[in-house]
């Protein structure tokens, strides 16, 4: 029971303490920024924050339901489930941290594409491979069953397709913005 509470502690911990570490890390990065990268910044920050809320409830309402009533089904007369609050607590915390993590997908597209890291057309190539690697990482932060590393890797590749066409609007209201600076400058 004191492994237990321990792990509840450093869990929630982590929960509460997130935004304001996050808030740390901003106001000490802000300094070297311009007024518009930190509005971007802020920006990031409120979405990953939000998107990581997200995937934890997705997890807890969704997910983890699914997986008990998955696992029951297995119960027989001679096979009865022994899952202990020790065992619960950590696959149940573990399977919140991997859902916040990976709904974070959406984020790294648009920031990749922003930084001129990647490219859209790049992206949409990708795909097959993208998503045989989410697999990976959902078979690596999930437990070892099918269910849930599916559960964990559909909707992490819908928030990559949600991330390409963000990072797709992006592009062009950028493209438009720089043609209209190129006219201004024309002009002057």
């Amino acid at each position: 029971v004191f492994i237990v509470q321990i792990k509840i502690g450093i869990f929630l911990a982590f929960l509460i303490a997130f935004p304001y570490i996050i808030y740390e890390i901003k106001k000490f990065v802000s300094p070297a920024l311009y007024k518009n990268e930190r509005k971007f910044l802020a920006g990031l920050i409120v979405s990953s924050s939000l998107l990581f809320l997200l995937g934890s409830i997705f997890c807890i309402f969704v997910i983890l339901p699914l997986i008990m009533n998955f696992s029951s089904g297995f119960t027989t007369v001679q096979l009865q489930p022994t899952l202990g609050l020790n065992n619960f607590i950590s696959l149940t915390a573990g399977l919140i941290l991997a859902f916040g993590i990976m709904f974070q997908f959406p984020l790294v597209v648009i920031l990749g594409v922003k930084l001129d890291l990647i490219n859209i057309d790049l992206l949409k190539s990708i795909r097959p491979y993208i998503f045989v690697g989410i697999l990976i990482i959902a078979a690596l932060l999930t437990p070892p069953d099918v269910v849930s590393q599916l559960m964990l890797a559909v909707p992490t590749y819908i928030l990559y397709e949600i991330g390409i066409f963000i990072a797709q609007q992006f592009s062009k209201n950028t493209q438009k913005l720089i043609k209209t600076n190129n006219k201004l400058t024309e002009e002057l």
